[in-house]
């Protein structure tokens, strides 16, 4: 109904019951309602393997564009797909990322629920829900709910320079009507970046939709957990950020990207 409504492609994450089983997935929905792509998360995180079987691969496809005979190589990913399996895998593989490369693809969706940094969360913006900053917050075992291992952990990650990249955020975001201050959490958005390493080149972007906000831990009793949003579209081969939304509250932000197409 809502890709009817804004007559665009829109995806989002939901729980998926197949064959008997639950999934953690992520659909394209086309500008006439129909169902284009269901990818299946493949790198379950810890919480996953509490309810959700794992897909069977990286998903990517070929989105026919407005203009006749023309389309753009799509790559799905949600969460801890960005990820060294398990965080055990070598860090430099970068399972997802290397698989899109092979497929060609041009234009990475990726859904996720990170959480906050630790050492960003004394710096975010205030919550303008006004929520009580005061509670205490948890990090469910892990640096990020679907995002980097913590200190224990890690390994090849451990010294890594993240990726700069230049930001027009600011006004983009005056382009599309909304605050001009964005606070996002710099490090999160650096290392979406750097598991992208084998996509930075050419005229591919990735867009980022990450949860914000603050909910109760599941894993623990009376805490909570605080998500980085930071939604983010990056043009990936000029390492730029076109868009990006601040670390707290939902919004929407706006961009145009160059990204190479096919043909049909």
């Amino acid at each position: 109904a809502t890709a009817k409504q804004l007559r665009c492609a829109v995806v989002a994450g939901i729980p998926e019951r197949a064959d008997d089983k639950l999934y953690n997935s992520q659909v394209l929905v086309a500008s006439d309602g129909a169902l284009l792509v269901v990818h299946r998360k493949h790198f379950l995180f810890e919480l996953d393997y509490r309810w959700a079987a794992r897909g069977d691969c990286f998903t990517t496809a070929v989105l026919p564009l407005p203009r006749r005979g023309v389309a753009v190589r799509v790559g799905f990913a949600i969460c801890m797909d960005v990820n060294p399996e398990d965080f055990v895998s070598p860090f430099w593989d970068m399972e997802c990322a290397t698989t899109f490369a092979r497929a060609d693809v041009s234009l990475v969706l990726f859904s996720c629920a990170w959480l906050m940094p630790e050492d960003e969360r004394g710096h975010a913006d205030a919550h303008p829900s006004g929520e009580d900053e005061s509670v205490t917050h948890s990090t469910a075992g892990a640096h990020d709910r679907c995002g980097r291992p913590d200190d224990n952990a890690r390994t090849a990650a451990d010294d890594v320079q993240l990726i700069e990249f230049a930001s027009d955020a600011r006004s983009s975001i005056r382009a599309a009507g909304l605050a001009a201050t964005c606070n996002a959490s710099t490090s999160t958005v650096q290392y979406w970046a750097l598991r992208c390493g084998p996509l930075l080149r050419g005229e591919r972007a990735l867009v980022a939709a990450n949860r914000s906000g603050t909910e109760v831990d599941s894993g623990a009793e009376g805490k909570h957990v605080t998500f980085a949003g930071s939604s983010s579209v990056m043009a990936l081969g000029k390492r730029r950020v076109l868009a990006q939304l601040g670390s707290h509250g939902a919004g929407v932000a706006i961009a145009t990207v160059r990204v190479s197409c096919c043909t049909l």
